[in-house]
């Protein structure tokens, strides 16, 4: 049944990004292709077996109209929430019910809205987040907020609210304060290129607490599997590591594709000496770690 099903869906996903950097939820955007062969209750019931509690959060926003109105009057998921469409666009008095009765029912439910629709002083919920756009004089606002902070002025609140998804900042340090100032529960859509733009001209260095990770876990003669595991959380480092192992130095007769071929090629003495080499150069920006 679960191949079934997904033979005739198509999903899309996005990260959303925490506090800490880190992965705290996923929106899955689903879309049925053979909508009298899918159904709400099949499809989230597949996803609540395969899913991982240490994963992130999924967050199910259903393209279909039918599958989300047979989602609502399910029985709530104790991992699962469900991503309405924009309500303020019109979404019918029968959907507008439904959210009414799944709110009441226990479901939790994340609400695309722009700021300024939401009531001022709104605070998180166990049941409802919403999923908020900024206007540009809302993002001038909030910009004027990190200014002052930054030059040492009078230290006002920000006028986002906690504990709710923003989208589409496209800003490094609209981010910044969204998850550290106003405890955002993440972001949708991070400002890649904004963070990307101070490492233009020399290209962006490696983690040096990855760097950390993997000589400690070499230390311990830990697993190769783990090994590669940690290298992978910095594709800089991976990228780094291929190239060195493919360079004419070592002379390898044919192409080293994975960490593991490389790590033996090289020998662990030879990848130790090289980690200490980049530690000089290695980066402790937060906002690359997405």
């Amino acid at each position: 049944m679960a191949l079934n099903i997904l033979d005739h869906v198509a999903i899309a996903y996005q990260p959303v990004w925490g506090r800490t950097r880190q992965l705290v939820a996923v929106r899955l955007r689903v879309r049925a292709l053979d909508p009298d062969s899918v159904d709400a209750a099949h499809l989230l019931h597949l996803l609540e077996n395969e899913w991982s509690e240490s994963a992130p959060t999924p967050i199910v926003a259903f393209a279909d109209r039918q599958l989300l109105s047979q989602a609502l009057v399910l029985a709530p998921s104790e991992l699962v929430w469900l991503e309405l469409p924009d309500l303020s666009l019109g979404a019918g008095s029968d959907l507008v019910d439904r959210v009414a009765v799944a709110r009441l029912q226990g479901h939790r439910l994340v609400w695309p809205a722009a700021l300024s629709q939401v009531e001022p002083g709104m605070v998180d919920s166990d049941s409802m987040r919403h999923l908020l756009s900024l206007a540009p004089e809302e993002v001038a606002a909030v910009m004027n907020v990190v200014a002052q902070r930054r030059h040492g002025g009078p230290r006002a609140p920000s006028p986002l609210p906690a504990g709710q998804l923003y989208r589409d900042l496209g800003s490094r340090a609209l981010a910044v304060h969204c998850l550290d100032e106003a405890q955002a529960w993440g972001i949708s859509g991070w400002p890649v290129d904004d963070v990307l733009r101070p490492y233009q001209r020399f290209g962006v260095p490696v983690d040096r607490l990855t760097l950390t990770e993997v000589q400690l876990t070499l230390q311990k003669d830990r697993a190769m599997d783990t090994v590669e595991d940690v290298v992978h959380q910095d594709p800089v480092l991976t990228f780094k590591l291929l190239q060195l192992a493919n360079s004419p130095l070592f002379g390898a007769g044919r192409e080293v594709g994975t960490i593991r071929q490389a790590i033996m090629l090289l020998g662990q003495n030879r990848v130790r000496e090289w980690l200490l080499e980049q530690r000089p150069g290695a980066h402790t920006d937060k906002e690359l770690l997405p």
